[in-house]
């Protein structure tokens, strides 16, 4: 698989669709999701709470009777609640990818996840995905903040499932970063063509080098 992504051409100058996403636009749209997620999560518990009290069932109650099989079965209902809060995370943000490459924070920001082809990620790579979400948390963050000196904006969790993250609308850049952008390339392209015209001259001196060297040879006494 390549590793890079084959950008897509800009729609006007100084257009960003196409290009890789920052830190700070992946950092807010990462917010957003998780203010969209804690949401659903409040409705979900607030509408189970509803119909544990329609029924006249109190679980914390239960956890606290001496009651063997009724603490059991109220253990039972704890983990079975916390698996599904697992399963509806893992749903909003594998589903989200693979689907349209965009979670909710992501479509706000106008940002997009996608393979390294350009294409929308397969369930393995969102998968992985998200598995790297964690693996990049565990040591102090250093996973996401990789983003910040990654050339191609890619964290750990990007790497890993051979994604990346661009702008998926025509952003554009301001004057000053604009300004900037130029004037790195001129000195990149000054460096090229300082090192453009140092290889004639390079490979000029190792023929008068070689030249020097063949008549000196034939000067020395037999």
């Amino acid at each position: 698989m390549s590793n890079h992504l084959k950008l897509t051409t800009p729609v006007k100058d100084n257009s960003l669709k196409g290009y890789y996403a920052g830190f700070v636009s992946r950092f807010m749209a990462l917010v957003i999701d998780i203010i969209v997620l804690s949401l659903i999560m409040l409705i979900f518990h607030a509408s189970v709470a509803i119909v544990l009290n329609f029924f006249n069932i109190n679980v914390s109650v239960l956890l606290e009777s001496d009651n063997r099989l009724t603490t059991a079965a109220a253990a039972a209902f704890i983990l079975l609640n916390l698996m599904i809060s697992l399963f509806m995370w893992v749903f909003y943000f594998v589903g989200a990818w693979v689907l349209v490459g965009q979670t909710v924070g992501k479509r706000i920001l106008g940002l997009k996840v996608t393979s390294l082809d350009g294409s929308l990620p397969t369930f393995k790579q969102a998968l992985v995905r998200y598995a790297g979400y964690w693996l990049s948390a565990i040591p102090l963050f250093t996973g996401f903040l990789w983003v910040l000196v990654d050339d191609e904006r890619r964290g750990w969790h990007d790497k890993i499932s051979y994604t990346c993250v661009i702008y998926s609308w025509d952003a554009r850049r301001g004057p000053w970063l604009q300004q900037k952008l130029l004037e790195a390339q001129a000195i990149e392209a000054g460096k090229h063509k300082t090192e453009a015209q140092q290889i004639p001259r390079q490979e000029a001196n190792q023929a008068a080098g070689g030249s020097t060297g063949s008549q000196t040879k034939k000067r020395l006494p037999g």
